[in-house]
């Protein structure tokens, strides 16, 4: 059975993260098959992603065009995607933008989470992350299919 967010227990809140402790009988599975707005699971916990700001919104829009069309220029197909959910090798992450590659869409572009990170992902950094989250988000993403992003796109706002 799987828990509604209604149905899961009190959110403990910090600045940046919300997390929320899980039920015993709800899975990782359970969580990627119908994965909570704005949630990610990590070590075991749906955590919330919070910070967004105008202008954290306004530079993920800005490079999902700017890939977009890149994608529209260049032919070469596939879809881009703002907070889409995917299975790294331990958690489920909602990387900021993520690209697919055609032969992947045909593949997985009806699942509600992607079931491998994208080949293509970007990070925006606020001033209030940590670097070391940073880096370990990356390490987490590249082993799980990721071919490019957090190693060589790392984007920051103050």
């Amino acid at each position: 059975m799987l828990a509604t967010t209604s149905e899961l227990p009190k959110v403990e809140e910090t600045a940046l993260l919300a997390t929320v402790n899980l039920q015993d009988n709800l899975t990782i599975e359970d969580f990627m098959a119908n994965p909570p707005k704005n949630m990610e699971w990590v070590d075991g916990q749906i955590v919330e992603k919070h910070g967004a700001t105008v202008k954290h919104g306004k530079i993920q829009s800005s490079l999902g065009c700017a890939w977009a069309n890149y994608k529209t220029f260049s032919k070469q197909g596939g879809e881009f995607y703002i907070s889409p959910p995917c299975r790294t090798n331990r958690q489920v992450r909602r990387p900021d933008v993520a690209y697919l590659t055609p032969e992947l869409v045909a593949q997985f572009g009806d699942v509600p989470t992607l079931p491998q990170s994208f080949p293509l992902v970007a990070e925006i950094v606020s001033p209030t992350d940590i670097a070391e989250d940073v880096f370990l988000k990356a390490q987490e993403y590249l082993p799980s299919s990721c071919v490019e992003g957090l190693r060589n796109l790392l984007l920051q706002y103050s």
